[in-house]
């Protein structure tokens, strides 16, 4: 019978778990290394069902949840076909099978599930059969890295005895294991083919005051992709065996190898206004980059040169100026009604140049502009009443989401995608978040798994990292970088009952202050195909304006799987970081920053543009 399953599951634990951390969502709590077997024994039901509808290339199911169907799983599809006849009496003694393809199973509801096909010798029909192998899975245990483990034994021992598995034998795995050095998706194939195995386990784990944090991933052989991915908390309960001596995988405080061994910085001149936001692209088409920078009362686009910064165009924002009293900075700082939300560039109507998006809060709306050059001049192309961002996706170009404002609750109902109709920018499917995820701080980023996670800042200033719509690991340190607070503008019936700031400034703000976190940066950080977090860290920001640390620091972390761990960072750097941005030019990064520094009382503030080149 052909090999159809092969799985790898990584294991994983935090080097930083403590009995005070707070449970991540999505975190199973598991009190034996039976459990974990059991867990992943579950990936493999013994169900049978059949096919009930085609329709192109899916198939519906007669199998659901309540059988133990979930998405990524493959299973047989067959058909009964010649009768077995007995050869004295002719009577039917049973009938062969006729293997039609595998399917994957793309939803599934309580009773029934969809899913695509894969592979077919033949085409699929109503009634053909369907099922995953209800005979022992044959199975290897490794470890994900270096050497096995007492735990590794320990569970090896425990899938064996459930009953689901066969599992290969640790002198047979060690020999195999000696001359490979990375446990990838191609050893799991190798090893799947030499042994004759349906699944492969790989293991690593860090122990902390007798707990585990485990993270599962199961990955099929044929082309490396994630079926599903298991986080737990394995604590030994009272009476039960031991949990095995365990080697640390994840050193806390190690730097992986081959981090960036030093960089190169430069300090631009000053600009010559003090800006909120900034971009980098090459907004006219002419090969050279220009900066766009918005201050919340002008979009300007300025081009560096050697003897300083040179002023390609300036717009005053609209509506820009000085704002009523209850509209005013509690600190007392000037600002203008035009708060700025966000800045960003790419190339969404795809006529190759990168437009500029720009979202802020005008007087009592919500604004997103969108600038380009057209025709030889910087022009405003759209005005769109919503919030609006670019999202980066591994394996998609730029895309551009947004939600409906409400003067009531800020934000309303979900984010959409948005595209370009040819004369405006429209909404169009849903594009949903995880619970707690705002439209702002986060990205999606490609560490070398097979799929995207997402990591995004929560609104204590915690780095957190979802799969799918479960949060597998946040940060016990805060990340408060370019982070504002900005007020949602008044209702009608607030206007008349609130009382200004002057006369009442505790109180007369406070229901309608409104945090906006600041970019989350995934890039690749060294080319080595799986990308790094770019985040800047500093005290956070204050009502209307950005609060000022003094001093920030500019942080790249990798997951390594279980974890984000510093990769490279710059720490101390006089003034605030009000912005990054970063792109890979040849064999090394460009990390730039916006920086605003303190001259004193008696002196105003200044930014500059600095640039660390890591190598």
């Amino acid at each position: 019978m052909k090999k159809v399953i092969i799985a790898v599951i990584l294991a994983c634990s935090a080097a930083a778990f403590t009995q005070a951390a707070d449970k991540p969502l999505g975190l199973e709590e598991f009190t034996s290394v039976e459990e974990l077997a059991g867990a992943i024994a579950a990936d493999f039901p013994k169900v049978q069902g059949e096919v009930n509808e085609v329709k192109g290339d899916r198939v519906t199911l007669t199998l659901g949840r309540k059988d133990g169907l979930t998405p990524g799983m493959t299973l047989i599809l067959w058909r009964v076909a010649k009768e077995i006849l007995h050869p004295l009496t002719n009577a039917v003694i049973g009938r062969t099978e006729e293997e039609v393809g595998t399917v994957e199973v793309s939803s599934a509801s309580e009773t029934s599930s969809i899913a695509v096909i894969v592979k077919k010798s033949k085409d699929p029909r109503p009634g053909d059969k369907a099922r995953i192998t209800p005979r022992k899975i044959g199975l290897a245990v490794v470890p994900a890295k270096g050497e096995a483990t007492d735990f590794i034994t320990e569970l090896a021992k425990a899938l064996g005895e459930g009953g689901r598995f066969s599992v290969l034998d640790a002198e047979k795995t060690a020999t195999f294991l000696k001359e490979r050095k990375v446990h990838d998706a191609d050893m799991v194939v190798q090893m799947g083919h030499l042994f004759s195995l349906d699944a492969v386990v790989a293991v690593s784990q860090f122990a902390v005051e007798g707990k585990l944090l485990v993270t599962a991933r199961v990955f099929y052989a044929d082309d490396g992709r994630l079926l599903d991915t298991i986080a737990a908390s394995i604590t030994k309960r009272a009476g039960s065996e031991s949990l095995g001596t365990v080697k640390p995988f994840f050193a806390p405080a190690a730097i992986p190898a081959g981090a960036p061994v030093r960089e190169e910085r430069a300090v631009s001149q000053d600009l010559p206004l003090l800006a909120q936001l900034f971009v980098r692209a090459d907004l006219d088409g002419d090969g050279a980059p220009e900066y766009a920078f918005a201050d919340g009362t002008r979009l300007q686009v300025f081009r560096q040169e050697p003897a300083g910064w040179k002023e390609l165009w300036s717009e005053v924002r609209k509506g820009a100026g000085t704002v009523d009293v209850q509209h005013a900075a509690i600190s007392g700082a000037a600002i203008t009604d035009a708060q700025v939300l966000s800045l960003d560039a790419a190339d969404i109507n795809r006529n190759g140049r990168p437009e500029l998006f720009l979202t802020e809060i005008v007087r009592d709306k919500v604004v997103t502009t969108v600038t380009e050059w057209k025709d030889g001049a910087y022009r405003r192309i759209a005005e769109v009443p919503a919030f609006l961002r670019v999202v980066s996706m591994p394996g998609r170009k730029p895309f551009l989401i947004g939600l409906a404002f409400d003067l009531a609750h800020f934000y309303t109902g979900e984010p959409k995608e948005y595209s370009w109709s040819g004369s405006a920018y429209v909404p169009g499917a849903a594009f949903p978040l995880p619970s707690g995820v705002r439209l702002y701080g986060f990205s999606y980023a490609d560490f070398g798994e097979g799929r995207s996670l997402l990591v995004a800042l929560t609104d204590d200033d915690r780095l957190a990292v979802y799969s799918g719509d479960s949060m597998i690991w946040k940060s016990e340190e805060a990340y408060a970088g370019r982070s504002v607070t900005v007020l949602r503008p008044m209702t009608l019936a607030e206007s008349m009952t609130t009382r200004s700031v002057a006369m009442d400034p505790s109180g007369s703000t406070k229901n309608r202050e409104v945090r906006i976190a600041g970019r989350v940066i995934v890039f690749d950080l060294d080319g080595d195909g799986r990308q790094e977090v770019l985040v800047s860290k500093g005290s956070g920001g204050g009502l209307l304006s950005i609060e000022f640390s003094r001093k920030s620091d500019v942080r790249a972390l990798r997951w390594t799987g279980v974890r984000l761990e510093d990769r490279w960072s710059v720490r101390d750097i006089a003034g605030d970081i009000l912005d990054l941005q970063a792109e890979r030019q040849g064999g090394s990064t460009e990390v730039r920053a916006l920086l605003r520094s303190s001259n004193g009382v008696l002196k105003k503030d200044s930014e500059q543009v600095m640039l660390y080149t890591v190598k």
